[in-house]
């Protein structure tokens, strides 16, 4: 489930995977090496790497970022 009710709503995925979303938006490069994704993460939020992986995970799954070459492809940027 996504959406658990007897959690504190920022340990769910959607909520750490929005957070994700954050900095690689606010990144200027093209293409984001993920464990630098995760260090910067790790500034806004303290989290684990398997929540992070997981976040990783279903945000490639709904479609909203792109793993290429093992990088995280910035959909954001501007070419």
């Amino acid at each position: 489930m996504i959406i658990g009710s007897d959690t504190n709503p920022s340990n769910e995925i959607y909520y750490i995977g929005a957070v994700l979303l954050g900095v690689v938006k606010s990144s200027s490069d093209k293409y984001l090496d993920i464990l630098d994704v995760y260090q910067e993460l790790n500034k806004k939020r303290k989290i684990s790497m398997n929540l992070f992986v997981l976040a990783l995970d279903w945000l490639f799954m709904i479609g909203t970022i792109s793993v290429i070459n093992g990088n995280i492809e910035n959909v954001f940027k501007k070419s």
